[in-house]
């Protein structure tokens, strides 16, 4: 899809649909069935895994979801990579609108200033404000990516192949898809827990 931060005009269609996180100048000319949800989860942000993929040189799937490294998710808090297990509240997210909050502490926020931490929120920050691409945000099982609203370049990821207890950080989205495999995210809700 063509990525678009501001609405565009052209004289002709592009092939697929723009993605934006902004509203659009005009109504949508056929309105979705399933509007945006306000306020979505709990899930598990879990990172996604492709058949193809071989990380740490294995080839069997490795189920690694984000948690805050602090058990409170108290402010300042580092979010690392753990093993999936459904569970363990402390992987538990909520997203409202462009934010995404830990379960247990829904005053504080996901933000990427200084790395990628706990913040108490602040709805006049763009640090903690987050874009979904590809199928959107969803808790379906559909892959997407993850990009602060002001570095549509960077990607929530990691460096190279994840780890256990490894800062989750963001990434130049290239590097992340074609060098580490880890620029695609899944968000399980309850139902789809049994999947991991």
């Amino acid at each position: 899809p063509t990525l678009s931060i501001m609405p565009t005009s052209s004289a002709f269609p592009t092939q697929k649909p723009s993605i934006s996180s902004y509203p659009t100048k005009y109504p949508s000319v056929s309105p979705s069935q399933s509007p945006t949800k306000e306020v979505e989860g709990p899930f598990q942000m879990k990172l996604w895994w492709g058949e193809d993929y071989h990380w740490q040189g294995e080839r069997k799937e490795r189920r690694w979801c984000i948690r805050c490294k602090s058990s409170s998710c108290s402010e300042g808090s580092e979010v690392i990579f753990s093993e999936c297990k459904r569970k363990s509240t402390s992987q538990w997210w909520i997203k409202s609108h462009r934010k995404i909050m830990p379960h247990k502490r829904k005053n504080h926020c996901l933000s990427y200033t200084g790395g990628v931490k706990i913040k108490k929120c602040d709805e006049n920050s763009d640090d903690q404000e987050w874009f979904f691409d590809y199928n959107g945000f969803n808790t379906d099982g559909e892959r997407f990516e993850a990009h602060p609203i002001n570095e549509v370049g960077e990607c929530l990821s990691t460096q190279h192949h994840p780890r256990n207890g490894e800062a989750v950080k963001l990434v130049e989205c290239v590097k992340a898809r074609e060098d580490y495999t880890t620029s695609f995210w899944n968000a399980l809700a309850p139902p789809r827990w049994n999947g991991h």
